[in-house]
């Protein structure tokens, strides 16, 4: 779980590996319905095999968390965000809630289209 913009930055630098980075905060309803409900549906699972997942942390409203939802122009949490590397897969975003299959096949469809693009 990383909590600023360094630090996620730092997490994407880690590896070359295509990576999901989960917004997400204690007090958000939707974040702990995904967390429940759709992270751990088997589809979604295997779907994510390729990806690292990064969780980004805004539960507290103070500069850091405004710092990492700026950046990124969200308006606060769920937002998932895909990176290749450093670049984020901007056309891929999801902002708010999602279910597992249309999970699955988003992430599916993310891997498939990365395969394709491949430099």
């Amino acid at each position: 779980m990383v909590e600023s913009l360094d630090e996620l930055q730092a997490a994407l630098a880690a590896s070359d590996q295509p990576a999901m980075v989960n917004v997400t905060a204690e007090w958000c309803i939707s974040c702990t319905i995904m967390e429940r409900d759709v992270f751990p549906a088997p589809r979604v699972v295997a779907a994510l095999e390729g990806f690292r997942r990064i969780d980004v942390d805004v539960t507290e409203s103070g500069e850091t968390s405004r710092e990492v939802l700026d950046h990124f122009g969200l308006f606060g949490p769920p937002g998932l965000l895909f990176f290749d590397g450093n670049r984020e897969l901007r056309e891929a975003r999801v902002q708010g809630e999602i279910d597992a299959p249309d999970l699955a096949t988003h992430l599916s469809e993310i891997a498939a289209w990365m395969q394709r693009n491949k430099a």
